[in-house]
């Protein structure tokens, strides 16, 4: 498969992200599920690209599940 530019960003950013703690990436996936939600020609899309994104920041499901819970009492840091 040929690397582009894309495609190598997206993973210097899922190596970033694996890098911090499960509070942050679950906040970080949350905002970013947020805003491609809010485009309507992502609709089709989503169910395997959230997939593929929990995946590469090591969150489970589950743990995404209980997201909103990193919300609680904190200050938006994104």
């Amino acid at each position: 498969m040929k690397t582009t530019s894309s495609t190598k960003s997206y993973q210097e950013c899922v190596f970033t992200f694996k890098e911090l703690p499960l509070d942050d990436r679950l906040k970080a996936v949350v905002y970013l599920f947020e805003m491609l939600l809010s485009d309507d020609l992502f609709l089709d899309e989503e169910d395997h690209f959230f997939r593929k994104v929990l995946r590469d920041f090591n969150i489970s499901e589950e743990q995404f599940r209980h997201a909103p819970a990193v919300f609680l009492n904190q200050p938006h840091v994104f």
